[in-house]
């Protein structure tokens, strides 16, 4: 008797579909990522406070050091769930940009005020003659002195950053491009957020080097994840948008084909693989480059006057030797399906609005506990601080 040939997923159709299908839909996957996110602010306010009572750290420095492992986990987990929405919803795409891009420029905003509301009215009480931009240095050192911690606070100019690569590579008008050039054009606006990335990095990397200054309202624009976390979601995006050529180009499926086949249990959990493939090869390659770097700089420290720990210093500021945190994500994303919709849609909306009042409770609570406890020591720092500055 013949065997059965069996069906590739690729091939797969609703008619033919496989039975497993993950149970982790975009809403689970988004609530998830907003719980981590509060946890990881919560750990950027205990940071900010050990800084000012060091005594701090024997009792609240697992917070920060949990904060700061997880801290690389939500944006992954929002852009699985942002893929899912795209999919399932095509007229999506300027409900995403306007969310992402009005969050990231309100925390922006936000932020902002907080240093120049607290921060440098407090100097300027202190120290009238103090001049603006000295101050502005002043906190973007301190924000760069946070490490991780430090970065962890505008999430969503990475989600806006990743959409947006995303939007460009796939999004096509109603009634498609006039000519090509004019596709191609377009499609090639999605280096753009590459390029931002890349520039960001360097404004990092000479800040580090104190080769130029960087003021905290330039310090909010950056993004705050690792450079491997954003090239592993760059690969997956370039990846999907490979597939969905090849199938279109190479293997010569109908568009309503492809739209089919990508409703398919099958192809969620093709797309689940494929994620979880990137995730860890990026995650392993990230601890290659960070331990890489690590012994070669300690080598050319025993050879010459090079700084080892200086040079570890950076890299790590930088944000290389953390994407670890990657291989924790594998079940999530193999437990996860795109395909899976809720009956009311209407409660998506009530998540980030909660997840966003959450993180400012966090913030202004947080900040005003650490205010009341170390008033006197703030006081002197900057007394300190400013005597120093005008000496």
């Amino acid at each position: 008797m013949e065997k059965a040939t069996r069906i590739k997923l690729k091939d797969r159709t609703l008619e033919n579909d496989i039975k497993f299908k993950g149970f982790l839909s975009y809403r689970y996957v988004k609530i998830i990522a907003w719980a981590l996110l509060i946890i990881v602010q919560i750990g950027m306010v205990f940071k900010l406070d050990i800084k000012l009572n060091p005594a701090d750290q024997t009792k609240f420095g697992f917070i920060v050091d949990i904060a700061n492992f997880i801290s690389d986990l939500p944006l992954p987990l929002f852009l699985l769930g942002n893929f899912a929405l795209i999919l399932q919803r095509k007229d999506n795409w300027r409900n995403l940009l306007l969310f992402y891009g009005g969050a990231a420029l309100g925390m922006y905003c936000i932020a902002n005020f907080v240093v120049l509301h607290f921060g440098f009215q407090t100097i300027k009480t202190l120290n009238p003659e103090f001049n603006f931009m000295d101050s502005a240095n002043s906190f973007g050192l301190i924000l760069v002195s946070l490490g991780k911690s430090g970065s962890a606070f505008n999430i969503f100019i990475d989600l806006f950053l990743c959409s947006l690569m995303y939007f460009f590579l796939n999004y096509t008008p109603e009634g498609g491009f006039k000519s090509n050039k004019k596709k191609i054009a377009f499609r090639l606006l999605s280096f753009l957020p590459i390029i931002y990335e890349i520039v960001s990095l360097l404004v990092r990397l000479f800040n580090l080097l104190n080769m130029m200054d960087l003021p905290f309202f330039f310090f909010f624009l950056l993004p705050s994840k690792p450079p491997m976390m954003f090239l592993a979601v760059t690969i997956l995006i370039f990846l999907l948008k490979y597939s969905s050529h090849r199938q279109s180009k190479k293997l010569g499926k109908t568009q309503e084909e492809i739209e089919n086949h990508n409703k398919t249990n099958a192809h969620s959990l093709r797309f689940s693989i494929t994620t979880s493939i990137v995730f860890a090869t990026v995650a392993i390659l990230d601890i290659a480059i960070a331990l890489g770097s690590y012994v070669g700089m300690m080598f050319a420290s025993e050879s010459g006057n090079f700084d080892a720990i200086f040079g570890i210093s950076v890299i790590s500021q930088l944000g290389f030797g953390y994407c670890g945190s990657l291989l924790l994500i594998v079940p999530i994303v193999m437990l996860f399906s795109y395909t899976k919709k809720h009956t009311n849609p209407k409660i998506d909306l009530f998540i980030p609005l909660f997840g966003i009042g959450l993180i400012l409770i966090v913030y202004i609570e947080g900040i005003f506990q650490i205010l009341l406890a170390n008033v006197q020591k703030l006081i002197e720092l900057l007394k300190t601080f400013l005597e120093s500055k005008g000496s």
